[in-house]
């Protein structure tokens, strides 16, 4: 009969087996979290970018959130989307699908307005936009917050994009890239 009171010697292996076990777990969920790559097939963006991978994509509510913090307002739009891109240089794409064109238009023209307004009165967030033609398409591209902004309209659709690396001819390509592409 045993003592009470008395612990049980525990050998190395029984400790040192399930640390490490659990250190396994721990690193293979981690790398697959970090190589994780998103499926084209749940996602209106495109894999690539130029040398860029589609590193995050967000539709819904979360995304409409984050469309409607863009604007600072309310907006009536029928559907959000945010992509990330990663590789040597950053890109944020944010898009508004709305009921029709001219409601797009208007929502881009209410933007630039704004940005105009806040810069007026010494609330400076992005610089004045400056109007510029990209692959036929107008656009306004603003610079603020430590990256390049430019944003339009292309059928229902509103895009916002944020572009990180300050290189002008980067920029254009990335933007070629993504007019061509959606």
């Amino acid at each position: 009969m045993k003592k009470a009171g008395r612990y049980r010697r525990w050998t190395h292996w029984q400790v040192w087996v399930p640390v490490l076990l659990a250190a396994a777990a721990l690193l293979i969920l981690l790398s697959a979290v970090y190589f994780y790559e998103p499926s084209g097939g749940n996602s209106i963006f495109p894999e690539t970018i130029e040398n860029l991978k589609l590193t995050n994509y967000f539709e819904g509510d979360a995304a409409r959130r984050d469309v409607q913090s863009l604007h600072n307002m309310e907006m009536n739009v029928k559907s959000a989307y945010k992509a990330i891109y990663r590789g040597d240089s950053r890109v944020t794409i944010w898009m508004s699908e709305s009921g029709s064109e001219a409601e797009a238009s208007s929502l881009l023209e209410k933007m630039v307005a704004g940005i105009r307004s806040m810069n007026s009165r010494g609330m400076v967030l992005f610089s004045d936009p400056e109007e510029r033609q990209i692959s036929g398409i107008k656009t306004y591209y603003s610079v603020g917050d430590g990256e390049f902004h430019y944003y339009y309209t292309k059928g229902v659709r509103l895009f916002w994009i944020a572009i990180s690396n300050p290189d002008p001819d980067y920029q254009r390509r990335i933007m070629e890239s993504v007019i061509r592409d959606m």
